[in-house]
């Protein structure tokens, strides 16, 4: 995208008219300004925009709406603003669009617009339908305490530095096809999306569908300490750097046909709501693991974040176990398992390396089963020619076999006490690696097997 391509659009000023019907010292005259509008959008050809420059608007109160459409503004501000309803479908702001205190109840829309400038809704209350859709916010967008008592729309829009602080969405909000912060030709302009302590009372949606079109969060995200009451759904979207972290999700949320690998879900309770269907994690050394995981090594309080860490692999353990994803389960199952061994005390570390690596905790039935076969064809044969000198491979090999098999005669001509307790050691050692095997494959096939 550049910036820096001028519209191609047909500009017709009117600034003076604007002024002597909106601005007037006795107060806007919004019913004959809408008739002299109209009469513009009639007589020009379609895609003329109407110059209008500075617009300032403040304190008065109206049940009529004001139509503004396909106007360019220098900057408009609007202040302590109460209208049954006001359209600016189309218009353009080259500086600040900044709306303070702004009251809508019957209609309004801000669909296809194009900002230049910063775009703000602050401490306002939208009470009818808010579409935004197709608009473009080249700057930034704030929308703080404000409250939409309706459906908001915000699909189909490219928006830079957009943030929503402590605002209320009463009904479904749509953000389906919406593009936060995409690459820009030749500008190395740092961005980010904001959604921080706001309430989403109903549905909400983060969808792509277009094809060819990348919706989604492109530079850092950050929708934290907000509270999804209705179903989230977060599908086909870019997610470079995105963080949950202290939101709730209430009802159910989908993540569907998406990469979380640069995701933080820290703080956030994956137990009932959450569903993950075509997902791709992160993935190391045969085990899933979630971004928090690498933080918590360099981050102060590493041990909180590492308990968070872990009740989470716990719960996706859950889900996957759930869903009879067995392979997945599995491979959370070992990061659940190595962040219990970063959290261990110092006796506890050896045998979380000793269950790592006689079945990578459990899962790994092909290494229990590897190193129960070298311990019965390699270790214990080698361990008992060392004791007896007098026998061969053969004969020291089905002495091993004997102790898996619980023979007592092993132990009846042994006289040496050495003897006695190396056997008792090798057979313990023995027992415990079949008892790993067996835990393994029971945990490979217990919920239908490997996933087709």
């Amino acid at each position: 995208m550049n910036l820096k391509k001028d519209d191609a659009y047909k500009k017709v000023d009117i600034s003076r008219d604007f002024s002597r019907l909106m601005l007037a010292a006795e107060g806007p005259s919004i019913d004959e300004w809408n008739k002299f509008h109209r009469d513009l959008l009639d007589s020009h050809e379609f895609g003329t925009k109407f110059y209008v420059a500075d617009v300032v608007l403040s304190d008065f109160k109206s049940s009529s709406v004001i139509s503004m459409q396909n106007l360019i503004f220098d900057s408009l501000i609007m202040k302590r603003i109460d209208l049954g309803g006001l359209l600016l479908r189309g218009a353009v702001s080259f500086g600040h669009f900044r709306c303070h205190t702004l009251s809508l109840h019957n209609e309004c829309s801000f669909a296809d617009m194009k900002v230049h400038g910063d775009f703000s809704l602050n401490a306002s209350e939208i009470y009818c339908r808010a579409p935004f859709s197709n608009s473009v916010f080249l700057r930034g967008v704030q929308i703080v305490g404000s409250n939409f008592h309706s459906r908001l729309d915000f699909g189909s829009v490219t928006v830079y530095n957009f943030m929503a602080q402590g605002s209320t969405f009463s009904k479904y909000a749509s953000f389906e096809n919406t593009a936060f912060d995409p690459p820009i030709d030749g500008d190395k302009s740092y961005y980010s999306t904001e959604i921080q302590n706001c309430d989403f009372k109903g549905d909400v949606i983060f969808r792509g569908t277009k094809k060819g079109h990348q919706a989604g969060f492109h530079t850092q995200a950050f929708l934290t300490n907000s509270r999804f009451w209705g179903k989230a759904e977060f599908y086909d979207l870019v997610m470079n750097d995105v963080s949950f972290t202290r939101s709730q999700f209430n009802k159910e949320a989908v993540f569907s046909n998406l990469s979380l690998e640069n995701v933080s879900f820290l703080y956030v309770d994956l137990s009932q709501a959450c569903r993950f269907y075509n997902v791709r994690w992160r993935e190391l050394e045969e085990r899933l693991l979630l971004k928090d995981e690498l933080e918590s090594v360099v981050l102060n309080g590493a041990n909180e974040r590492f308990e968070a860490v872990k009740k989470q692999y716990g719960e996706l353990v859950n889900y996957y176990d759930d869903v009879r994803d067995s392979e997945r389960s599995e491979k959370f199952f070992r990061s659940e398992m190595y962040v219990k061994s970063k959290l261990a005390s110092f006796y506890e570390k050896p045998a979380f390396w000793l269950y790592k690596i006689s079945s990578m905790y459990g899962t790994s039935w092909g290494r229990a089963a590897f190193v129960l076969f070298f311990l019965l064809f390699g270790i214990c044969p080698v361990v008992v020619m060392r004791i007896d000198s007098g026998v061969d491979y053969w004969h020291a090999l089905r002495k091993a076999v004997s102790l898996v098999l619980l023979d007592k005669n092993v132990y009846s001509k042994e006289v040496s006490d050495m003897a006695f307790f190396a056997y008792v050691y090798m057979q313990l050692l023995i027992l415990g690696q079949v008892a790993l095997l067996f835990l393994a494959v029971r945990r490979r096939f217990r919920r239908g097997g490997v996933p087709g």
